[in-house]
């Protein structure tokens, strides 16, 4: 018998308070039952963003790591190119010379070599850079569009000489074949 059945029976409380008091208790652990259930599905909730949050970091990190492994494989690829076509330049002593990144640069070519990069048959790429020192090589121009398509900022001269409207007067003017500058 619980308490309340006793307090009926002793004739300390009425029928009416008794219901009232049960009502308030049942009220009460309902209460706090759902309370309970807010907190928990708010902490579900928040459980769920975080790892939303975290696997859309990771999505992001791991593109970034795909972008970094695609360009490392390209110029691989571009060096691969370059090693397997570039043109022995032998113990050229024409110093051939051509602008770069707004910087006048010179490699040494032999004469028959000088003949095709002027005329637009032979493309000059960038092969590589050590201790601050860009490395030039001769290339056919069949390689240098596959290396374009890549990566185009490795492109030093391509077609030869490039006319511009301006030049068009000095179309019909020979380029002597020994002329340096």
């Amino acid at each position: 018998m619980s308490l309340q059945d006793q307090l009926l029976k002793a004739g300390l409380v009425d029928n009416n308070k008794a219901k009232k008091v049960r009502t308030d208790k049942r009220k009460q652990s309902k209460k706090a039952r759902k309370s309970n259930q807010e907190i928990v599905n708010e902490t579900a909730i928040e459980a769920k963003k975080r790892r939303e949050e975290q696997a859309e970091r990771d999505r992001q990190l791991n593109q970034e790591k795909q972008k970094k492994l695609e360009q490392k494989a390209i110029q691989s690829q571009i060096q691969q190119l370059i090693k397997m076509n570039q043109l022995d330049r032998g113990d050229g002593d024409i110093s051939y010379r051509f602008m770069f990144r707004d910087k006048a640069q010179s490699i040494y070519v032999t004469p028959l070599i000088q003949k095709r990069l002027a005329s637009g048959k032979l493309t000059i790429v960038l092969a590589g850079e050590q201790e601050g020192v860009w490395q030039f090589e001769v290339v056919p121009p069949q390689v240098s569009e596959k290396i374009a398509l890549r990566d185009s900022s490795r492109l030093v001269e391509l077609n030869g000489i490039e006319e511009d409207e301006e030049d068009d007067y000095y179309a019909d003017f020979q380029i002597p074949d020994d002329l340096m500058w």
